[in-house]
């Protein structure tokens, strides 16, 4: 009977430790290598955004949820926080760029439940968006960015207007590519994708619209960009994808707990940790850029609150 008392002991001690270890976030550094976290970040992100950016930036929420919150953000409690799924629109006088792509109905049904929001007006407005974009650039290959690309009417038509990086273009699929377990993308129906507008083949930083820069952040996936804007009466903002999904992130510097950060999605979780860092950083030393992640409602509503963005889609 001692044994055996010993034995669960053991066990329970064990199970705690594995649920504590999961439950836990990668620790993020006190200092960052990635150059964001750099004093003289931001005077080279304003160098390089060359042009007249947007008059309006605007933002369409396609989809909602609730979430606990230590799905976002490690130790976070059990406490439901709203989520939202977003694609943003940068309105220039002579044509707009579009940013993400959230799944339609069916997809979104598939995935999160029939109980979870969706705005079937602001899908269809994306959807016209796309189809008249100067030019649509994707935070990163996961079905929540892309997926209004790969539910829209025509996807061929769509992809002759998106620009995506390599590290990108590697992670799209066709129909009967995707394998088994592969739940982070979607398949489009076309033959190739020989149709993208051009690839963006760049080390770091680079212009990829006026007063836009993308800034490659492998990490949540390995396609990763994060997208400064300055738009054109000069305000500043920092739309960071997916690096974090809630901006409580930030203000604790905790990421994802290594149960979704590891095991479910799979991502680099030394490197998020480390670019949370340098987001924590970039934020500190910046404070007049606006920066927000694109999953995040409350913060996304403050900011439009603010004036900052502006809601719904043109």
């Amino acid at each position: 009977m001692v044994i055996v008392r010993r034995t669960l002991a053991v066990l329970v001690v064990v199970a705690a430790v594995a649920l504590w270890w999961l439950g836990s976030s990668v620790p993020v550094p006190a200092t960052s290598s990635f150059w964001l976290a750099q004093p003289g970040a931001l005077d080279e992100l304003r160098r390089t955004a060359t042009g007249t950016g947007p008059v309006e930036v605007r933002v369409g929420v396609v989809g909602r949820t609730e979430m606990p919150a230590w799905i976002s953000t490690a130790w976070g409690g059990f406490a439901a926080e709203p989520r939202v799924f977003v694609t943003l629109q940068l309105v220039y006088p002579d044509g707009h760029v579009v940013i993400d792509a959230p799944f339609g109905a069916a997809t979104q049904r598939e995935v999160l439940g029939d109980e979870a929001p969706f705005d079937a007006e602001q899908f269809a407005r994306m959807q016209a968006a796309l189809a008249t974009a100067q030019t649509i650039l994707i935070s990163h290959v996961h079905r929540d960015h892309l997926g209004g690309l790969v539910d829209a009417p025509d996807p061929r038509a769509l992809l002759a207007r998106t620009a995506v990086t390599p590290e990108q273009r590697s992670g799209l699929r066709r129909k009967g590519d995707i394998e088994n377990g592969d739940a982070a993308t979607l398949a489009f129906d076309v033959e190739s994708f020989d149709d993208l507008k051009r690839i963006l083949d760049f080390e770091r930083l680079a212009p990829v619209a006026p007063g836009v820069v993308a800034i490659e952040t492998p990490g949540h996936t390995p396609g990763h960009l994060l997208f400064y804007v300055r738009t054109a009466d000069g305000r500043e903002l920092l739309y960071a994808g997916d690096l974090a999904w809630s901006f409580r992130n930030v203000e604790t510097a905790r990421t994802r707990p290594r149960l979704v950060s590891e095991y479910f999605l799979h991502e680099d979780a030394a490197a998020v940790a480390d670019q949370l860092r340098a987001l924590i950083t970039f934020a500190e030393l910046n404070p007049e850029v606006e920066v927000f992640v694109a999953h995040d409602a409350d913060r996304i509503e403050r900011l439009v609150d603010l004036g900052v963005l502006e809601e719904g889609l043109k």
